[in-house]
């Protein structure tokens, strides 16, 4: 039984590793979700954020799905976000680490933005939890204006 648990975590913690990897830089980070964004791979895309970011993504795409009117033609929003990165120009800047947390400059076509890192048990992850904690509180004022106006 001990080694039937044992070969489970160790199963999960390899499967939470696949995807993004072992990258040793945020920019290794950065690189990886893009070419995975690039090539639709929905998986190995979220493998590269942190727990919280993965968390209130997929939390926001059902509170947009929970908005649309139009269930057949609803997209996920992260399935969109792939989808413009195969057209969109993407050049990586520079880092800068400092312990635990990193900032990497990225620039989407032609306009900078600067990156979140932090490491969660030793590997780097890209921390979008403020950005979409902000987009949260938007979709869920849309969703209570979209329930007054049922009434």
């Amino acid at each position: 039984m001990r080694a039937a648990c044992l070969a489970l975590t160790l199963a999960a913690l390899a499967v939470g590793l696949v995807g993004c990897g072992q990258a040793d830089s945020p920019k290794a980070v950065y690189e990886r979700m893009w070419r995975a964004a690039e090539n639709g791979d929905r998986a190995a895309c979220l493998a590269c954020y942190s727990q919280e970011s993965r968390a209130l993504m997929l939390e926001l795409e059902k509170t947009a799905a929970d908005l649309s009117d139009d269930k057949a033609s609803e997209a996920k929003m992260l399935d969109m976000l792939m989808a413009q990165a195969k057209t969109t120009i993407c050049e990586i800047g520079e880092e800068k680490i400092s312990g635990d947390t990193a900032k990497l400059i990225v620039t989407i076509d032609g306009k900078p933005k600067p990156a979140r890192f932090l490491k969660e048990n030793g590997v780097w992850r890209i921390d979008a939890a403020d950005d979409l904690k902000k987009l949260k509180g938007v979709l869920g004022f849309l969703k209570g204006l979209k329930a007054l106006k049922k009434k």
